[in-house]
């Protein structure tokens, strides 16, 4: 057949076309080599067989193929090389890091990875979603400070409205109001939204370039699969803010509240110390029996609104998790008999018959808090009294065989009886049963403090009623028993009888106090010891009696005008020659935390208002027991 050379021209430029422009060149010149060699075949033989020509067709399509073949394989592995590395690049550089701190080091390595300057994570404002927090940003050298801006006019604010968003090399021009964009110098944008898991949009990140980016389908496809990641992540940092923001508003709601009740508290027990001192100093007095009733009617009166006060501080600290369970040696059966002979006198007041059965099984002593339980029973009795009228109240104590080590104390009245459905709501804080209170008073705490109490030391409590007949309320609390002590065998059931009255003759003692009513008392009572009392009312009076007399105890009240106790002694301690002077908080702040700041600054004790003479005696048997003599 003659040679066509223009058929051959025709089908290299078919295999042209299929060829990518950049392989092309090289294909097509050997496809031109052939056509030439078949031209100069025909020239010399005159001819060319169809199948020499079908050969050459085949051989250069052939050719072509695997060429092109090559060329996509050299391609695709590239691509999943360079993909590979960008991917190891940001999860090894985030690896580490969770909330927060993921999005920091996410918007370095992403910038790095992708070719960008500057990299974004920023969380979208509810309820508008008209601006952006940027929450973590990186800017070609290292974090940048976060910031606030409107979404509007950005092209964060197109990149919201749907997937990845792009623009190559005229961001600027396509958003002039950003005049961010100018300031950063950024010239090309790749950003793509933040959902949460319910779809909502959440935030954005982006990596911004000072010049187009390098491959931007990859770089597409590696913000895509991170923001899942850092959309995760975003969640997990807003939740931990919120959080923190709620636990910040708590702990200041918390404090604001024990400042208040300390400030009550002050309040409160300031005046009451005056009313219970007075009261007490009147009973010491020759009084007629209708001047007697009028004092301990003034007694019980300012004891139950001391009482009301306790509860409340009590539960507050129960509340906040300020009271802790201790662990000590103690005698179940004098903690008992104390409480007990407490309350006989209200009891005997009502006409109620109070006993108090101790099991001889009982451990002599147990490991323990002796005043949590003792704050139970106290509790339990407390309201016996309170709502039975009439008939007897038994205090029982035993053993409970249904817990390991475990104490049983219950208290039975005669009361009025609870109905079923109040008898768990009564251990609720400030409920009371209305069927059984018929004005008796109180809080409805005791009972809510004494159910925290025996649960925080592991034990269980209940209460057995019917109506008319009685109730009995028991808790039973695991109490180790531990080996005997020298001298606690035999003990009785009551507590040791009183010891002989003692004095303090020539007892010199500073009272630093402010208010008049509460120096009256405290000279009263101490002076009724035979204590000679010299008054300050402030703290820097204090400082200069000490420095220019001789003292053997100070008495400090914490809250004084010019110069408070707190400061006063911490001056005095810093006096070499006053170091061994014993000085004594007489505070009305009965919080935990402020007798441990009494102590933290060179105090030797502490006590609350009201105070009584045996408070006051204690102290001194405490402090000035070689100067003790007897009465």
């Amino acid at each position: 057949m003659n040679f066509d050379a223009d058929r051959f021209r025709r089908l290299r430029d078919e295999v042209a076309s299929q060829l990518p422009p950049a392989e092309s060149e090289g294909v097509l010149s050997e496809l031109d080599d052939l056509i030439d060699s078949a031209t100069r075949l025909a020239l010399e033989t005159g001819k060319v067989s169809s199948a020499q020509a079908d050969a050459l067709v085949n051989s250069a399509l052939m050719m072509a193929e695997l060429e092109a073949a090559k060329t996509r394989l050299e391609e695709e592995a590239g691509l999943r090389a360079r993909a590979e590395a960008m991917f190891r690049s940001v999860v090894e550089g985030t690896a580490r890091g969770t909330g927060q701190r993921f999005l920091g080091l996410l918007t370095q390595h992403l910038a790095h990875a992708v070719g960008g300057r500057f990299a974004i994570v920023g969380r979208v404002l509810p309820p508008e979603n008209e601006r952006v927090r940027v929450l973590a940003a990186w800017a070609g050298d290292g974090p940048a400070d976060t910031f606030e801006y409107e979404l509007a006019g950005s092209p964060c604010e197109r990149a919201c409205e749907g997937q990845v968003c792009f623009y190559a090399n005229d961001v600027q021009t396509k958003f002039p109001e950003d005049k961010l964009l100018v300031d950063m110098g950024v010239h090309s944008y790749l950003g793509t939204p933040l959902f949460d898991a319910s779809g909502s949009l959440i935030g954005i990140i982006a990596v911004l370039g000072e010049r187009a980016l390098d491959e931007v389908d990859l770089a597409s496809s590696v913000l895509e699969v991170f923001a899942v990641r850092a959309a995760a992540e975003l969640e997990r940092a807003m939740f931990d803010s919120e959080m923190q923001a709620a636990r910040s508003s708590a702990e200041q709601a918390s404090q604001a509240k024990s400042r208040f009740l300390a400030k009550m508290s002050h309040e409160i027990r300031t005046p009451l110390n005056g009313v219970l001192g007075t009261s007490e100093i009147l009973t010491a007095t020759e009084l007629d029996d209708s001047q007697r009733e009028l004092v301990d009617i003034i007694r019980d009166a300012g004891g139950n609104l001391l009482s009301i006060v306790n509860d409340v501080l009590d539960l507050s600290k129960v509340e906040a998790g300020k009271i802790s369970i201790e662990a000590a040696p103690f005698d179940v059966r004098e903690q008992a008999s104390n409480v007990v002979r407490l309350l006989r006198p209200r009891a005997e007041q009502k006409s109620l018959q109070l006993t108090l059965r101790i099991d001889d099984d009982l451990p002599p002593r147990v490991l323990g808090d002796a005043a949590r339980v003792r704050q139970v029973l106290t509790n339990f009795l407390g309201n016996a009294v309170r709502y039975t009228d009439a008939g007897a109240i038994e205090v029982r104590v035993q053993r409970d065989a249904t817990i390991s080590d475990g104490v049983r104390i219950e208290v039975r009245d005669t009361g009025p009886g609870i109905p079923e459905s109040c008898r768990e709501r009564i251990f609720e804080s400030f409920e009371q049963v209305a069927e059984t209170a018929n004005g008796a008073g109180g809080t409805g705490l005791g009972l809510s403090i004494a159910r925290q109490l025996v649960e925080m030391m592991r034990g269980e409590l209940g209460v057995e009623s019917e109506i008319g007949i009685g109730s009995t309320f028991w808790a039973t609390i695991p109490l180790p028993c531990v080996s005997d002590t020298p001298g606690a065998e035999g003990r009785d059931e009551v507590a040791d009888p009183p010891t002989p009255e003692r004095r303090w003759p020539g007892l010199r003692v500073l009272v630093a106090e402010d208010n008049r009513v509460n120096q009256l008392v405290a000279s009263r009572l101490l002076g009724a010891l035979g204590c000679e009392v010299e008054l300050v009312d402030d703290g820097e009076a204090a400082i200069g009696a000490v420095q220019n007399q001789d003292f053997d105890i100070v008495f400090m009240d914490s809250q004084m005008p010019k110069l408070d106790g707190i400061e006063a002694t911490k001056r005095i301690r810093a006096d070499a020659s006053l170091t061994h002077l014993p000085i004594v908080s007489l505070s009305a702040n009965a919080f935990a935390e402020h007798k441990d700041t009494c102590l933290a600054v060179g105090m030797d004790d502490a006590i609350d208002k009201p105070v009584s003479r045996d408070d006051l005696e204690a102290v001194l048997a405490r402090w000035c027991a070689s100067r003790q003599r007897p009465a």
